[in-house]
C-alpha cells in the first residue's frame, strides 16, 4: 500500500478520492487518470490553440556537438555555429545548448550564465 501511495504522489496525486483510474502497467509503473474536476486545466479545455514548438533536444553538451540531436530538430552544424557566433560564445565554453524545431534555443555557458533566444 505504501508503494502504491508513493507512486500516486509521484503522479501529483495526494488525495485518493481524486483518482478515477489507477492501473499498474506490466512494467510495474503506475498510470493514473484523475477526476476531471481536479486535473490540470489545459489550453484546449479553454478553447485556446497553442502553437507546437516541436521537440527540444540537447545539441551541445559539455562542448561536444551531437549530430544525431541536430537531425532530430532539423538543424545542422552551420546553424548551431551561427547561434554561437551571434552570442559570441566559443563551442568549448558551452555547457548545454538546447534547440527545438521552431528555432528557440537555450544556451548555458560553463560559467552558469543562461541565454534564451530564437533563430529562424
Amino acid at each position: 500500500v505504501e508503494d502504491l501511495f508513493e507512486q500516486l504522489r509521484q503522479k501529483d496525486v495526494f488525495v485518493l478520492s481524486d483518482v478515477t483510474y489507477a492501473i499498474v502497467e506490466t512494467n510495474g509503473t503506475l498510470s493514473v487518470v484523475k477526476k476531471a474536476a481536479v486535473d490540470y486545466l489545459r489550453p484546449s479545455d479553454m478553447g485556446v490553440k497553442v502553437k507546437d514548438e516541436g521537440l527540444e533536444v540537447v545539441v551541445v553538451s559539455d562542448g561536444d556537438l551531437s549530430v544525431g540531436s541536430m537531425h532530430l530538430c532539423g538543424k545542422n552544424e552551420e546553424w548551431i555555429r551561427s547561434i554561437l557566433k551571434s552570442e559570441a560564445v566559443p563551442l568549448s565554453e558551452v555547457f548545454i545548448l538546447t534547440v527545438n524545431t521552431a528555432g528557440h534555443y537555450t544556451l548555458i555557458r560553463r560559467d552558469g550564465s543562461l541565454k534564451k533566444g530564437v533563430k529562424k
